[in-house]
């Protein structure tokens, strides 16, 4: 019997024809419990925001309830301008310790990053998650 796969939502700011996280300067990456690490150019290169906590469904904003609430891991990629799947797998590996590539399910979601909050998206993902606990 196959191992069930870890979902994995991939969020990326639009960029018409491309489903592929290459060629990126941010994303959000959430596992279907709730852990989340953010990508992003700093102005210099790619740096990963990878947060202890979990995602607390039950907070107005999820990305500043994390920084103000979890401890941050930063990790710098300074030969990198763009995200490329070392970066995306490096993330996921992190916040599933013992894990590789193969072992999750990725979908990835377009927004418009000027005027859409993507708190909406990680709610609807993670409701939707069968391995999401609330944590009271």
């Amino acid at each position: 019997m196959e191992k069930e796969k870890i979902k994995v939502l991939v969020l990326l700011p639009v960029k018409p024809n491309s489903w592929n996280p290459d060629g990126y300067e941010e994303a959000d990456i959430v596992i279907e419990d709730g852990s989340i690490a953010s990508i992003y150019h700093n102005g210099e290169h790619i740096i990963t925001n990878l947060y202890q906590s979990r995602i607390d469904l039950d907070s107005n904003d999820y990305f500043e309830n994390l920084a103000n609430n979890s401890k941050i891991y930063l990790k710098d990629w300074d030969k990198y301008q763009n995200i490329n799947n070392e970066i995306v797998e490096d993330a996921v590996t992190w916040l599933v310790f013992g894990t590789d590539l193969t072992d999750f399910e990725f979908e990835y979601k377009h927004y418009d990053d000027v005027s859409e909050n993507v708190d909406h998206l990680i709610h609807d993902f993670l409701i939707k998650s069968k391995n999401y606990e609330r944590s009271k």
